[in-house]
């Protein structure tokens, strides 16, 4: 889970794997829903030489519900500049 300005701007996080915390690029822009492939991080298939699988993960945009007044000021100036290209 990431909060909405890590998507639009991007960011690094930690993400746990099977074998321990990574740090993760997340690309500027990420839409909630997108899924990252973390190849060679997933679990081991039996039947396929051992091979190990991809982790997945899924980005969920975190919305807040709650503002503080310099958060929702500058939400708001946000907004404004994107009303200003009409």
């Amino acid at each position: 889970e990431i909060n909405i300005a890590q998507a639009a701007l991007g960011d690094s996080i930690k993400v746990s794997t099977l074998d321990g915390e990574i740090e993760l690029k997340i690309p500027k822009g990420i839409q909630s829903g997108k899924k990252i492939r973390l190849n060679n991080k997933g679990v081991v298939s039996i039947g396929r030489n051992n091979r190990r699988g991809s982790h997945i993960i899924t980005i969920i945009v975190s919305i807040p519900s709650e503002l503080t007044s310099d958060q929702k000021d500058l939400f708001e100036k946000l907004k404004k500049s994107f009303n200003s290209d009409e």
